[in-house]
């Protein structure tokens, strides 16, 4: 199995978001064995800066009893997260995902506070 973490290009991007309106974003993807299993990066909405990660089914489950897996998740998810200190960017906001049970502690872990029951920010150096 083959694993990669690679810049987004913007066919990657239309390809895990089909028709939907893009933002200005910085993204990245996960691969295994040249699929597509996994996006995630930061979006601009014309007044925050959002974070955002999405897997695939086949990638949820292939991490669930694959610790070297999960690991690797959360290494590039923690590196997407300080690129972002790097580009400037002075707070990180999230909307979690109700249904995700280890969302929050998650984002916690990666230095984000909770605001309200779904979103979270995380702040950089100068604010």
């Amino acid at each position: 199995m083959t694993e990669i973490s690679r810049e987004a290009s913007k066919e990657d991007i239309e390809q895990y978001f089909p028709g939907v309106p893009k933002p200005t974003m910085r993204a990245w993807v996960g691969e295994i064995d040249g699929e597509m299993v996994a996006i995630g990066g930061w979006a601009f909405d014309g007044s925050r800066w959002y974070a955002f990660f999405d897997m695939s089914d086949k990638l949820e489950k292939m991490a669930k009893n694959n610790f070297g897996l999960k690991m690797m998740i959360a290494k590039t998810a923690k590196q997407i997260i300080m690129e972002a200190d790097k580009q400037g960017i002075l707070a990180l906001y999230v909307m979690i995902d109700t249904e995700k049970q280890n969302a929050k502690r998650w984002l916690i872990n990666l230095g984000f506070e909770k605001m309200s029951s779904r979103i979270y920010r995380r702040e950089y150096g100068g604010v």
